[in-house]
């Protein structure tokens, strides 16, 4: 199986499970005060009453917004994927949160009597998220040097690396009340092993294999060693001279560290070779690229 077709069955997978989460949320009356408390909770470990109120206040409206948001990016992906051109992939991305939330505001309406305004929030966040791919698709085409499939897919999967790093971060360090130092070190094995796999063969698509595989492994381990250290450092600065929280500051030091890695990839551990010319040589007949 080709590995266009895996990648259209994993994100249709994926925008199936979590239409089928915010239909099992809105079905159980989901808590989301309670669930953003208990975020908040593992990023501070403490929770204020004023940050109490402002969350019971904000979480019912921000949450939803951002779960619509997800929900978008998903249709609009697998649509991508699947071949679907810009414009239909993200009219037909708005009419399935559109669809979604209509459902939705029925269902509410029959399960409480009122579906209130939510499906207004909903809707919004889907055409904020549309929007915004809109507008990158824009700058593709304008600035195509900058922003492509290339940058899109590490921000992607940098964020997954994310927050695979931090999911086991707050594990160690809130759950099992592990030395947040050793917990980010641990954190970072996880994060550095996922995204070697994904930064070669889907940002950078690297085929090296043998020796030349052996070089940017061992260069990826270097860069992600020495961003740790840089990570580390800073962590230690914000959490014991600055007083941060640890959860503030490993999101501070992860943004810093991101784009780190990002120069560190491109430029060096993945750096693709210009193709060897002989001088002698001639193009090819047919090798002229022209503009249609």
């Amino acid at each position: 199986m080709k590995m266009k077709k895996i990648w259209q069955i994993i994100s249709w997978a994926t925008a199936g499970i979590w239409l089928a989460a915010l239909f099992l949320m809105s079905r159980t009356g989901f808590n989301s005060a309670h669930f953003a408390t208990g975020v908040f909770g593992g990023f501070t470990k403490t929770v204020t009453p004023g940050w109490q109120k402002t969350i019971d206040d904000w979480a019912p409206t921000v949450i939803p917004f951002l779960g619509f948001m997800l929900l978008a990016f998903l249709a609009w992906l697998s649509l991508r994927l699947s071949g679907i051109g810009r414009r239909s992939s993200v009219a037909l991305s708005f009419a399935i949160v559109l669809l979604f939330t209509v459902v939705e505001a029925i269902f509410r309406l029959l399960r409480i009597g009122d579906s209130g305004f939510f499906w207004v929030v909903e809707l919004l966040g889907g055409l904020v998220l549309l929007l915004g791919v809109t507008l990158y698709e824009i700058a593709g085409r304008k600035f195509p040097k900058i922003v492509n499939p290339e940058t899109l897919n590490y921000i992607i999967f940098g964020v997954l690396t994310t927050v695979l790093n931090y999911g086991v971060f707050f594990w160690l360090d809130g759950k099992l009340g592990m030395y947040y130092l050793l917990a980010n070190a641990i954190a970072w094995v996880a994060g550095v092993l996922f995204a070697f796999v994904t930064n070669k063969l889907v940002v950078f698509r690297s085929r090296h294999t043998g020796a030349e595989l052996l070089r940017e492994g061992g260069l990826f381990v270097a860069a992600r060693l020495f961003s740790l250290g840089a990570e580390s450092v800073l962590m230690a600065l914000f959490v014991e001279a600055i007083r941060l929280s640890n959860g503030v500051s490993k999101i501070i030091c992860g943004v810093v560290v991101l784009v780190m890695n990002y120069f560190f990839s491109k430029w060096i551990i993945f750096k693709k070779k210009p193709p060897e010319t002989s001088e002698e040589e001639g193009p090819e007949v047919g090798e002229e690229q022209y503009d249609l």
